[in-house]
């Protein structure tokens, strides 16, 4: 039996029920799965037995178990059965760094938060005698909270080379690790991945043979940085004894260019900045992956052979004939006013209204439309039912409290908010059921999508959009919007949903909320 013979709904050791194919290399098929035993989705790794990587494969998933580091995703089991070698791990859902940066590069900040991260981990690992041995943007998960998750500890390496003994690669091994992490950071500052294999980004440019540096491929990468990037890869070849030469020094390098905030998570900016107010500023967009990068092939500025002599050019000569024009003037206005005239003297007045028998004005027969009011807001919550971290709590009360200057902000997402959810939003309490005839938004950042739904009928918090009336939108809104329902709707629970966030900074897309008027 073949690994290409397994299919969704197949089972492996009476617990493991397969359930989608998320990924496939020539040697091994990943599969999403649902442990009947613990009632949780588990990621199954599957090749072959009969391949010869299997022995190395499961050997390598044993050996990945003594490492304690949440940042790996979690060996759970090991196995021979059917014609299959498998390895069960943890899941976890989120976007590869590589599909990240196929948007676009991070900033600095951004770069060396998330590669320091990785760095850490794997500094952990060596600690226990493992090395990861393939590590690329395509093994970099970061999960809808934004947390790091790294994948093929180990295991990857066993299928690229399945005659290695890669438990005895010892230095060997923790090297090629430091300079694979030299190579992400690398690939974060620009987007284009400098080592040999294909990982699904353009490939680094060179020149005379030499990898350029970050800052030659792309304008604004600030000094320390690169100097960084050049240490750990020895791009001018001039660091032999100045290198990193641990994936611990590197953590350390990294942490001192940008420390981490302990409350935030590392992907925060140090305390007091933002990724906007860092000393050497946001970084460029970068050119689009498809064509040269700017240090390669710059295009001159057109040359002359001449100098072309500047002409004075004279004012224009005056007007004459004003006599003319002012006499055509004279008659436009001389018929405007016998027009008026005879309008006043030709149409009825209708602006009084004929006395009543009492003899007062009666009062208008039409009566003004009644205009909407603000209504109570009793409470609001962040709602992202497609998460597992929620989206700020903490700030939520931002949203109603009357001052335009305090906002609820959600995650920052590494690439489009599409690309990993569907949206994230608020879900607003009026405390019962009211009459509803929209909502006016204050926003930070542009442009935002953004959807009003109500709950008629609700008598709890919904818990996901399925059900949900729409009942106003915009799919381009500025910093102000007013979402309008097409009738009155009554309700108790409404859910403002964002569908795509504004980019902040290259490579982080947030959407904030500064206030919710519900109007009634």
């Amino acid at each position: 039996m073949h690994v290409q013979t397994l299919s969704a709904g197949a089972r492996l050791a009476e617990r493991y029920q397969i359930e989608d194919l998320v990924g496939e290399t020539h040697r091994a098929q990943m599969w999403r799965a649902h442990d009947d035993v613990l009632n949780r989705s588990v990621s199954v790794q599957v090749i072959g037995s009969d391949s010869p990587a299997a022995d190395a494969f499961l050997t390598a998933a044993r050996r990945a178990t003594a490492v304690d580091d949440p940042r790996f995703l979690r060996v759970l089991d090991a196995a021979y059965e059917n014609g299959y070698a498998y390895v069960v791990r943890e899941w976890a859902s989120g976007v590869s760094l590589d599909n990240v940066l196929r948007a676009g590069p991070l900033s600095a900040v951004r770069s060396i938060s998330l590669v320091r991260e990785v760095a850490e981990a794997v500094a952990n690992a060596h600690r226990a005698g493992v090395q990861h041995g393939c590590l690329d943007p395509a093994r970099i998960l970061i999960t809808h909270s934004g947390a790091v998750r790294l994948l093929g500890l180990a295991t990857d390496q066993a299928l690229s080379a399945p005659t290695e003994d890669v438990s005895a690669a010892g230095e060997s091994g923790r090297q090629a690790d430091v300079s694979a992490l030299g190579a992400l950071l690398y690939a974060c500052l620009v987007a284009r991945w400098p080592g040999a294999r294909d990982v699904g980004l353009p490939v680094a440019p060179t020149e005379h043979g030499r990898l350029l540096r970050p800052r030659q491929v792309r304008a604004g990468v600030d000094p320390a940085t690169d100097a960084m990037c050049d240490r750990i890869l020895d791009i001018s070849q001039r660091h032999n004894g100045d290198s990193p030469r641990t994936a611990d020094e590197v953590a350390r390098e990294l942490a001192a260019l940008i420390p981490a905030d302990e409350t935030t998570g590392s992907f925060a900016a140090p305390h007091g900045e933002d990724d906007q107010t860092i000393s050497y500023g946001v970084l460029p967009t970068a050119p689009a992956v498809d064509g040269p990068p700017p240090a390669v092939h710059k295009v001159p500025p057109p040359r002359t052979t001449q100098q072309t002599p500047v002409a004075t050019v004279p004012p224009p000569p005056a007007r004459r004939r004003t006599g003319a024009r002012l006499l055509v003037w004279l008659a436009i206005a001389l018929l405007v006013a016998l027009a008026g005239v005879f309008t006043f003297l030709l149409v009825p007045r209708t602006d009084v209204d004929p006395p009543d028998e009492s003899g007062s004005a009666s009062a208008s027969t039409t009566a003004p439309a009644e205009t909407s009011r603000p209504l109570d807001i009793a409470g609001v919550e962040d709602f992202d039912p497609l998460g597992e971290d929620g989206e700020n709590p903490e700030t939520v009360a931002f949203t109603y409290d009357g001052d335009p200057s305090t906002a609820w902000t959600t995650s920052g997402y590494f690439s489009e908010l599409q690309l990993q959810k569907e949206g994230v939003g608020l879900l607003v309490d009026l405390g019962k059921p009211r009459e509803v005839t929209g909502a006016d938004l204050q926003l930070v950042g542009r442009p935002t999508a953004v959807e009003l739904y109500a709950a008629p009928g609700a008598s709890s918090p919904p818990t996901a959009i399925d059900g949900l009336d729409l009942i106003g939108q915009d799919g381009k809104a500025g910093t102000e919007v007013s979402l309008d329902a097409q009738q009155a709707v009554r309700t108790q629970y409404l859910v403002v949903w964002l569908t795509s966030l504004p980019q902040v900074e290259t490579g982080t897309w947030r959407g904030s909320v500064a206030e919710v008027v519900v109007r009634g």
